[in-house]
Parts: structure tokens; sequence; C-alpha cells
């Protein structure tokens, strides 16, 4: 439900931004491992745009510590790899 609703938020604000998306990290570190055949995704989806807000935000090494972590969870999670190609392109 988190996760929707912080898709769902509208604001400008990047301190609101950044903390909102850390509520819905945070939420998805203290939950309960899924269960065989149970539904299991956004977590992934929650650290990039954590990642992202950060970024936004000129956090350039904490986005990509989200971001990695995402990738860590879903390596295939292609919205994931452009970012951390951002992250490293600003980085420069």
């Amino acid at each position: 439900m988190m996760l929707i609703a912080a898709l769902c938020a509208r604001t400008s604000d990047s301190v609101d931004v950044i903390s909102r998306w850390r509520k819905v990290v945070h939420a998805f570190e203290a939950a309960p491992v899924a269960r065989a055949g149970a539904p299991d995704w956004g977590q992934a989806e929650a650290l990039t745009l954590f990642g992202e807000a950060l970024l936004k935000d000129g956090k350039n090494v904490a986005a990509r510590d989200a971001i990695e972590q995402a990738l860590v969870i879903a390596p295939d999670y292609e919205t994931a790899k452009s970012l951390l190609q951002a992250v490293a392109t600003q980085s420069r």
C-alpha cells in the first residue's frame, strides 16, 4: 500500500520525496520474506525510485547505493540499469 501511495503522491519538494521513498524502502526491509507462491514485488522498484529522488537532489553516492541494492534484488531491471548509468555519467 505504501508503494502505491508514494507513487500517487504529488510534491516537488525534494526533501519530502526523499523522505517518502525512504519510508517505503524501510517498510520493505522490515517486512517478512514472501512465502513461495505469494506476490513478491515492489522492493526493487522502491529502491530505484528512492535512488532517482536522491540523484535529483545531487546525492550521487547514496543514489548509486540504492540503485545497486535494487539490482541485487532484480538484476535484469532495465530501469535501474539505466538509472545507474545516469549516476555514473553525473559523477564524472
